[in-house]
């Protein structure tokens, strides 16, 4: 498909005001992105490009998407099990020994990117330890979005930076560089990054106004759990191999099967059924005791999870349409010739990279898209291709993390239980991060490539 530079862009501007006029309107996502994917089809039909062909884009785009599908079905499977046989209120009850409610927002924001660190997901990170710090935010009266966006900010710490992170590997290989390189160099703008938040989350913190945990009120809390849940160290087990499968480096999907094996065994173990089990695991967990902070104990299950599968398949099935397309590098071809410094260079790759990831809804595109497009860019004005990288991992693959429709922000939120408008505001580490990566440009602390540095050695000579 053959589009001009303008054509392209308006076709994009179309794509996201239908997706924002789908969420002001309050429709389902997936039936903004399914209106959006037909008006790429009737223009790519329009410019000549045959139905097999367009339905080949499609099918590659939901090929892409196979992976996520299966690790959200087993998560949802697994979130509804661990509330059903006690996992999850075993974890919560030895939690409150270690929670300290003045620095609570602070505590959970480290917490979360430490074990982001160590998986390398920010999907895997909220649906272990961010929901086991909901239901303890839940029961001290902690509103609820300020933790989720402390839970997703530091979530989306590992997600750009583990050296187990499938973007910061994706990144390397599209902009040509090595994953030992860059790393270190984008840990460059994570550390202030990283201040920057926990001074935010210190200041939040008193407007939190948790509840006074006293022993008794702890005790009381605790009791409350018992009463409804067996409270058993061994249901611990299945939540920590989880973990410790990741950090010995298996692979997420087998991870999760032996995750979800093991927890099935426990399960029978408390008495279940096998029937039991396979309706929790399809319809999610409702317990019948009348809990103070119950919410966090109640749901899970294949079927709440439907939306955002449903989410995922027509996204992908869009990306994969605008990439064979073209659509992207179309869109910049009038853009790219004009930039002349490198704050400016910075500044367009972030807010092309935010673009892909809200017009696709997927992080995959906004590293994929302005890897490819910036490169000719990047070495015209001799600007190494590790600062690329580090732009895109700080902006596009963090701030995919609170874009209303995006799957990156989507899948948090499900798990969580809380909308991402609403904890949006508060998941300061992914709207910090394009904001200090910018600055960095604007003082020039960015790394020239060698041909440049000799080229202005040869000019200081001359």
């Amino acid at each position: 498909m053959q589009l001009s530079p303008r054509g392209a862009q308006y076709l994009l501007l179309a794509i996201m005001a239908l997706i924002a006029l789908g969420v002001g309107l309050s429709l389902a996502i997936y039936l903004a992105l399914g209106a959006a994917l037909l008006v790429v089809v009737i223009c790519a039909a329009g410019q000549g490009v045959s139905p097999q062909k367009i339905g080949n884009m499609i099918g590659r785009g939901l090929y892409r998407s196979r992976h996520m599908l299966i690790i959200l079905s087993l998560i949802s499977i697994l979130i509804g099990l661990w509330k059903q046989n006690g996992s999850l209120a075993t974890l919560i009850y030895f939690g409150f020994h270690f929670i300290r409610p003045k620095i609570f927002l602070p505590a959970v924001f480290v917490l979360t990117s430490l074990v982001s660190l160590l998986l390398g997901t920010a999907v895997g990170t909220v649906s272990t330890i961010g929901i086991v710090l909901m239901g303890l935010a839940e029961s001290m009266g902690i509103p609820a979005a300020m933790v989720a966006g402390a839970v997703v900010g530091g979530a989306y710490v590992g997600d750009r930076s583990a050296p187990t992170s499938g973007p910061l590997h994706l990144m390397a290989a599209v902009t040509d560089t090595e994953a030992s390189q860059l790393l270190p160099y984008i840990l460059s703008t994570l550390a202030p990054t990283y201040l920057l938040a926990l001074v935010f989350y210190y200041i939040l913190g008193p407007y939190a106004q948790p509840l006074s945990l006293g022993p008794e009120t702890i005790a009381h809390f605790q009791g409350l759990l018992t009463t409804a849940f067996t409270i058993k160290p061994l249901l611990l087990l299945p939540p920590t191999l989880l973990l410790l499968l990741s950090v010995l480096r298996v692979q997420i999907i087998p991870n999760l099967f032996l995750t979800l094996g093991a927890t099935c065994i426990f399960s029978i173990m408390e008495g279940l059924s096998p029937m039991d089990i396979l309706k929790t695991a399809i319809y999610g967990y409702f317990p019948t005791a009348d809990l103070p902070f119950s919410g966090v104990l109640t749901g899970g299950g294949f079927l709440s999870f439907t939306t955002i599968l449903l989410v995922i398949s027509t996204a992908m099935s869009l990306t994969g349409l605008l990439e064979d397309t073209g659509v992207f590098h179309q869109a910049m071809e009038g853009v790219l010739g004009r930039i002349r410094t490198v704050p400016q260079l910075i500044l367009a790759t972030s807010i092309f990279s935010i673009a892909t990831a809200a017009v696709a809804c997927t992080q995959v595109v906004s590293v994929v898209a302005p890897g490819a497009v910036f490169q000719p860019t990047y070495r015209r004005l001799g600007v190494d291709n590790l600062v690329l990288a580090r732009t895109i991992a700080d902006t596009g693959v963090t701030v995919s993390g609170i874009i209303p429709w995006s799957i990156a922000a989507l899948s948090p939120a499900l798990i969580l239980g809380v909308a991402v408008p609403d904890f949006m505001p508060y998941a300061a580490y992914c709207w910090l991060s394009p904001l200090v990566t910018n600055l960095f440009a604007l003082l020039g602390w960015v790394k020239k490539t060698e041909a440049e540095g000799h080229r202005v050695g040869a000019d200081l000579k001359g």
